[in-house]
């Protein structure tokens, strides 16, 4: 649980220091996942919470970015995937922020 808090504050840090780079465009190097995901999708699937409610809160867009679509893997949102891997603290929340007109 240590580490969980760990992330979360490392997380607030770097989003708030580092004012001049745009996380918000951010997704893995497609040579480390084809998928290509963002920082959102690998919060929600970890079940990072607390990074999940910093991202969203700066950068509410992300929660309608899909991953890429490679060869047989669909195509997933960050609450999806949350959904997915059983994640329900984190799902449940990124479902109260969507809007239902997006």
């Amino acid at each position: 649980i240590c580490y969980l808090y760990e992330i979360s504050r490392l997380t607030e840090i770097i989003l708030e220091r580092d004012a001049t780079e745009d996380f918000k465009y951010f997704r893995v190097p497609s040579k480390d996942d084809p998928t290509r995901p963002t920082l959102l999708h690998l919060a929600a699937e970890q079940n990072f919470l607390h990074v999940t409610k910093s991202l969203v809160e700066r950068y509410p867009g992300l929660l309608y970015l899909w991953t890429n679509k490679q060869d047989d893997n669909p195509i997933y949102l960050p609450v999806e995937l949350a959904l997915k891997k059983y994640k329900d603290d984190t799902a449940a929340y990124l479902i109260s922020q969507m809007r239902h007109d997006r």
